[in-house]
């Protein structure tokens, strides 16, 4: 390995055994293996650690815990403060862990595949993660591709084979990939080491679309350089459609090119957790100015530090360190109700703390193929002329190409009978369309199975065999036909294979039979308009399949006689050997010779399956106000069909598409779009760097306006982009759903991502924060689970922080009726009771309950809207909140010192306090009435059974007197009787749209 310039590895392909200075080598190249794990095992703690400290409120409690260790300082119990901290934290450091450790399973099942190398001499099978650079890899169809490979033998003879590239790229098109031609006439693995091959290539890069290297050979004792470029690749996590291949390692692991693309994977929280620590901010400071107040009150001006600092202790219940792991419990239990859902079984919440974010989705970005489509093509149309051939009737070509026999073709408005020469010319139509492609059959086990640069093609092809015109052989020179047992040979002259640029694919053949040559083209009908005759009907059909969604090609040929295709092959021939501008002089030859009067033969419409009830779904998305973007790699055509077919634009809604636009006309583009924003927007991927680059905010104000935009053409680093784009601009949450190795870092870099199990891989569905087998069961996961979660732990914080304010507000008030003295009123046990038995398990309720029924939710979806808004905690509500909680905690403790007969202030207060918490959760709860009373009971149970114990509540036993109970009830309906008015009001006069129904 030397001779080696900075841009450029060299790998020689092993010998028969590898010796230990090519072992000590391969420590260079990084493992081969997928990693979507956060932590190692030896960083776990410290790091999981680390992000439970970065939380205000458990800084807060251990430095208070700490500081009631010192005698000075002390106020109470240090382990009122450590006990609950240590719960809170283990629930967090648990859950955290068991995630991470299921990531570690999954991303162990896909290293653990096997593969069978050639090493020292024989095959061997070894996993994908031991896979390392130099290795020669053996690949059996329908196998992930496990490295980045250049491709040195296929079973076929041409040497070529096809690759599905959708999980890396989101293209639905196959490609072909080509072998090096030297390795490719070799029979054995150790008759291709025999040519000493050494492989150059270039550095590790994030470009999946191109690849520069060399590969340099010894045969016949001459050296043998050939160029290396993207058709001789492999890429990891390609899928191999041919059949066995053989290829050499260049890139593993974090150097392939889908891990290049990969964003890392970076912890999330949820927008209501980062509310949740705002709120709670505002609360540290107004009990830090309390503190400072107190102590410049109690001290007489004379300002002393140790007694804020107890002040702080002492009134620190205002800060909820039950709140996190109250969240984290409800998040759990939300999870669970996710995962036991059978009507959408098998779903997997990864990420349990962002079930709240699945209920305030303001924009869902989703991937095409695979997550939208089922990506299975299917011939559902064919026009020719003012005739439509629909699936009812396609049938009936086939008795044309048996038996030769006339029928009346019917067309969709059941109109009139076929011309005379329509028989013929039917013939001569489908035996175009199973000519004019790139599909090359295989048969195995006496099955023909085909395999294409595109699926359209394949499908064509498949009903021109199911119609009886059999595609049975195609190489680089020849395609068979097999038209009702008898083969049809044709010589394959030209090949013109389609391109973004050119949008249609040409070819030039010549009858074995007769001799004759024909020029046979199809592609987009904006592109065909302009070559075939002049004609009436082809834009009307076009427009009519492109409404029904179909993806359209137009046909046409042009029948060539000896003379003009000698004049044309000679000129192509100069055109293929020029030294520059060989593809421009190449497309104008074409132009030039053949796409010139061609005969209008036909317009095909194919459509790309759908997902299962996804028009349903997308429409009850869309009407609960999320706008929905589509990120596809797929090219603008097909991008557009299947917004159409899946009712993303809206009958009366008008497309725009815009691509390939340069920086010189981004600004009227812009000023373009900001007049249409009713309209549907389809850009290429070009086009929305160029908009982003030099107008990047009012391009995002006018996108994000739209109702719906496509953006096609798009590598996995840029939807990625283009999904912190939209969350920077907007502040909303954004969801990403895909079900590609393509759409990992589109999934990472989204508020909440979505993984949906594909037929090819799993790594989307590994790497979301919740994983899916359908996509229609985003409705129920959106509209009901989204919607309970999100209201059910905003009625824990609200109920959580009252609870605190509660409790705090009695410790200032029995401190002002002391003079200011920083003396605890409650302690030890008390405190502990308080936060984790006594007023938690009514808790339990908030969770069990929602809203509106299920059948509500789903039938009218556009109660979801009211949630995007964010209004279920805000500063608002948390004042609202906080000045219902001051009342109850003030009032209570101030009437009992007002309550002459009142044995013990500790016992009695705090009963009040216990029964005011727990009834403010029962204010919460809209259905579940029976739950919460039960959930009560069980608290006052545990809470009366308990206090005998305690040793603060030495007087407990006076609580059962008369006189007691009456002050206690009360304490407790003067306190809570104003809350009740409120929320009575409210419902009655202004209630919520979910209340009116």
């Amino acid at each position: 390995m030397t001779g080696k310039t900075k841009c450029e590895r060299v790998i020689k392909v092993k010998e028969q055994t590898r010796t230990p200075e090519e072992k000590k080598q391969q420590k260079r190249y990084p493992k081969n293996d997928i990693r979507n794990q956060k932590y190692t095992w030896w960083s776990f703690l410290p790091l999981a650690m680390f992000e439970q400290f970065k939380t205000f409120t458990n800084v807060f409690f251990l430095t208070e815990g700490l500081l009631k260790l010192v005698p000075r300082l002390k106020v109470g119990y240090a382990s009122t403060s450590i006990i609950p901290l240590l719960l809170v934290m283990s629930v967090s450091i648990g859950r955290e862990g068991y995630e991470d450790y299921m990531r570690y399973r999954r991303d162990k099942e896909i290293n653990a595949q096997e593969y069978t190398v050639y090493r020292d001499g024989a095959k061997i099978v070894i996993t994908s993660g031991e896979i390392s650079v130099g290795d020669l890899v053996w690949l059996e169809k329908n196998s992930r591709v496990p490295a980045d490979l250049v491709l040195l033998k296929t079973a076929e003879k041409t040497g070529s084979t096809f690759i599905k590239t959708d999980q890396l790229d989101g293209e639905t098109d196959w490609k072909l990939r080509v072998s090096v031609s030297e390795t490719q006439k070799k029979k054995s693995e150790e008759e291709i080491l025999s040519l000493s091959p050494v492989i150059t290539a270039e550095l590790p890069q994030k470009e999946i679309h191109r690849f520069v290297g060399t590969i340099r050979m010894m045969t016949d004792s001459k050296e043998v350089l050939e160029p290396l470029d993207l058709e001789n690749t492999l890429w990891m996590n390609t899928v191999l459609t041919g059949n066995l291949t053989l290829g050499c390692v260049v890139y593993t692991g974090n150097e392939t090119r889908s891990q290049q693309n990969k964003t890392p994977n970076k912890s999330k929280n949820s927008r209501l957790s980062r509310e949740m620590d705002k709120i709670v901010g505002v609360m540290v400071l107004f009990m830090i100015l309390l503190s400072v107040f107190l102590t410049y009150i109690g001290t007489k001006g004379s300002f002393s530090e140790i007694y804020m600092l107890r002040f702080i202790m002492l009134l620190s219940g205002i800060i909820p360190l039950s709140l996190r792991v109250g969240i984290e419990i409800s998040e759990q239990i939300q999870a669970r109700s996710i995962t036991v859902d059978k009507e959408i079984k098998n779903t997997i919440p990864r990420s349990r703390n962002l079930t709240e974010e699945l209920g305030r989705v303001k924009y869902l970005l989703s991937d095409k193929t695979g997550t939208l489509t089922k990506n299975e093509m299917g011939l559902k149309k064919l026009c020719i002329g003012t005739l439509t051939y629909t699936p009812s009737n396609l049938n009936e070509i086939a008795d044309v190409i048996a038996k030769g026999s006339s029928f009346p073709a019917k067309s969709e408005q059941d109109s009139k009978p076929r011309k005379k020469g329509l028989e013929k010319r039917l013939k001569e139509i489908v035996e175009t369309l199973a000519l004019c492609h790139n599909v090359v059959p295989s048969e195995e086990g006496g099955v023909v199975e085909y395999h294409a640069a595109s699926p359209d093609e394949i499908a064509i092809v498949e009903w021109t065999a199911s119609v009886g015109v059999q595609l049975v052989e195609r190489t680089r020179e020849k395609c068979s036909l097999l038209v009702d047992g008898t083969k049809n040979s044709f010589t394959v002259l030209h090949v013109f294979p389609f391109t973004s640029e050119r949008k249609r694919m040409g070819i030039v053949v010549q009858s074995s039979e007769t001799g004759e040559i024909v020029f046979l083209e199809k592609g987009a009908d904006a592109i065909m308009s302009g070559f075939v005759k002049e004609n009436n009907w082809l834009e009307e059909e076009s427009e009519n399949l492109a409404r029904e969604g179909l993806r359209t090609l137009v046909f046409g040929s042009k029948k060539l006689s000896e003379k003009k295709y000698k004049e044309f092959d000679e000129a192509m021939h100069l055109a293929r050997t020029s030294l520059t501008d060989r593809q421009s002089n190449i497309s104008q030859t074409v132009s030039d010779y053949l796409e010139k009067d061609l005969e209008l033969l036909a317009v095909t419409g194919v459509e790309d399956k759908l997902q299962d009830d996804l028009c349903l779904t997308l429409e009850s998305l869309r009407n609960a106000g999320i706008k929905i973007w589509v990120l596809t790699g797929d090219k603008i055509e097909t991008a557009r069909c299947v917004a159409i077919s899946s009712r993303l634009v809206l009958r009366d809604q008008v497309i725009e598409t815009i691509s390939e636009i340069t920086e010189e006309k981004a600004a009227e583009t812009v000023e373009y779009l900001e007049a249409r924003k009713d309209s549907c927007l389809v850009i290429d991927g070009k086009s929305i760097s160029v908009l982003l680059k030099k107008h990047r905010k009012r391009f995002l104000s006018t996108a994000t306006q739209l109702s719906c935009v496509v953006a096609c053409r798009c590598s996995p680093t840029q939807k990625a982009e283009i999904t912190e784009q939209i969350r920077e601009h907007t502040g909303k949450t954004v969801c990403c759903v895909g079900d590609g190795g393509n759409d990992v870092s589109m999934l990472h870099s989204s508020d909440v991502g979505i993984g949906i199990v594909g037929k090819e891989g799993m790594q989307a569905s590994l790497a979301g924060d919740f994983s899916i087998e359908k996509f229609k069961y985003m409705k129920k996961l959106f509209l009901w689970h989204g919607r309970n979660s999100y209201t059910q732990s905003a009625n824990v914080i609200h109920g959580i922080i009252s609870r605190g304010i509660i409790l705090s507000t009695a410790q200032l008030i029995y401190i002002l009726c002391f003079y200011l003295a920083p003396i605890p009123l409650y302690k030890g046990m008390i405190l502990i009771g308080y936060v984790s038995f006594y007023t938690s398990i009514p808790f339990l309720s908030i969770l069990a309950d929602y809203d509106a029924s299920l059948e509500v939710v789903m039938l009218y979806p556009e109660l979801y809207a009211e949630l995007t808004k964010g209004r279920l905690v805000t500063f608002k509500n948390f004042f609202q909140w906080m000045s219902m909680a001051i009342y109850q905690g003030g009032i209570i403790v101030g009437l009992l010192f007002y309550l002459e007969k009142t044995i013990d202030i500790v016992s009695v207060s705090f009963t009040a306090v216990v029964l005011n918490a727990i009834l403010t959760v029962a204010l919460l709860i809209e259905n579940r009435k029976l739950h919460v009373l039960a959930t009560s009971l069980t608290s006052l149970t545990v809470y009366f059974a308990s206090i005998v114990f305690i040793p603060e509540m030495k007087n407990s036993r006076g609580l059962f007197s008369y006189v007691t109970l009456l002050n206690i009830a009360l304490a407790t309906f003067t306190a809570f009787i104003p809350s009740l008015a409120f929320f009575a009001i409210k419902r009655i006069f202004f209630p919520e749209t979910y209340q009116k129904l």
